[in-house]
């Protein structure tokens, strides 16, 4: 996953996010920027696994739109059950959950994933992507981590 290629203003920002992770995270971008890949990137390096090792890690999730329209509040309740099962062992961060596009959930989606920000699960993060925050009820941005990512140079 080191192919990425970042503005060393992201790089020094999604390394903090590596050493340090918030309980949740939002990454701003335009369409088709990469933030899928950076998100992975990150999960990948919260986790310490290498590629192969996060395709196979078990405790990973990633909720996108249903038909690239909307998330539904059952994705949200799928992902709440998901949260509370157990992770074998002991890690800081075992567990990790990316919303891709999360400007598409519907209202009553995130209404559902408010409790899960404020009261996320020990070991878990969640990365959300988005295009831009204004679809974003007001009360899941003052939840979140919010990193603007720049586009390296051409």
């Amino acid at each position: 996953m080191s192919e990425l290629l970042f503005h060393p203003t992201t790089q020094a920002s999604l390394q903090r996010c590596i050493n340090r992770p918030p309980h949740a995270m939002l990454l701003v971008a335009p369409a088709g920027s990469g933030k899928a890949s950076t998100a992975r990137y990150l999960a990948a390096g919260i986790l310490a696994l290498d590629k192969a090792g996060y395709e196979k890690y078990p405790y990973i999730t990633v909720i996108s739109p249903k038909d690239g329209k909307a998330i539904p509040i059952e994705s949200i309740r799928e992902l709440q059950h998901f949260m509370a099962l157990r992770i074998p062992g002991q890690r800081d961060v075992g567990r990790l959950v990316i919303i891709e596009d999360a400007q598409l959930m519907t209202r009553e989606a995130q209404n559902a994933l408010l409790k899960t920000l404020e009261e996320p699960p020990e070991g878990t993060v969640l990365i959300l992507t988005a295009t831009s925050t204004e679809a974003l009820l007001p009360t899941i941005q003052s939840r979140v981590s919010l990193l603007q990512l720049v586009p390296p140079a051409p």
